[in-house]
């Protein structure tokens, strides 16, 4: 795929924000494909790997555009995902993750999402509810834009997306994923050792 670290300076200018258009979730979005979130790494590119632990069904991978069945996301030179119309693809996530990103070409109105987790469903929402735009234009950066959905204290374990029409296009879906039990006790015993070497320290500069 190109991929223009430039924009990634200018995604403060381009960000765009949905705060408060799905319930649970916050959403921003820059214009192409810029890079993952902090934090998250790449666990679908459809290149044919997918990273362990993940899984997903439905959709069909295509090389290049194909006219009126599926375009390639702007600036996408690599293998991507379409859902076609009527269908659905869904990824499924052996840890729960606490944000997902995802590069989502030529965004419709009749593509939609659907987040699900522990206690948490966001029901199925139109991707007109997304920052940006959704009028299909395969070439704007107001419809070609990675997404950025943060779940806040909620936890996903499978994602859903779906079209009623020819296409949903999309690459390179992008995961942060919630530290296990174990992970955290590790990290509060770092701390723990780091907060007692500055004490000592301390205790010694004042004797």
């Amino acid at each position: 795929m190109l991929r223009n670290l430039v924009l990634a300076s200018v995604a403060a200018a381009g960000l765009a924000s949905a705060a408060n258009a799905v319930t649970g979730v916050t959403i921003t979005s820059s214009p192409y494909d810029v890079v993952p979130g902090a934090g998250q790494q790449i666990v679908f590119d459809f290149n044919g790997t997918t990273a362990p632990g993940y899984s997903y069904t439905g959709g069909q991978i295509f090389a290049n555009s194909v006219g009126g069945v599926a375009a390639a996301p702007a600036q996408d030179e690599t293998p991507f995902l379409a859902v076609l119309g009527g269908n659905t693809a869904t990824f499924s996530f052996a840890k729960a993750i606490k944000s997902f990103s995802i590069y989502i070409g030529s965004v419709d109105n009749y593509n939609n999402l659907r987040f699900q987790g522990p206690g948490f469903d966001t029901g199925t929402f139109s991707a007109s509810v997304l920052p940006g735009d959704s009028t299909g234009n395969q070439t704007a950066g107001a419809t070609n834009r990675r997404f950025f959905f943060d779940f806040g204290a909620n936890r996903v374990k499978t994602v859903t997306l779906g079209s009623t029409s020819n296409s949903f296009e999309l690459d390179n879906i992008a995961v942060a994923n919630v530290p296990e039990p174990a992970a955290w006790a590790l990290m509060i015993a770092g701390f723990g050792l780091v907060g007692a070497a500055a004490r000592r320290r301390s205790t010694a500069v004042a004797a």
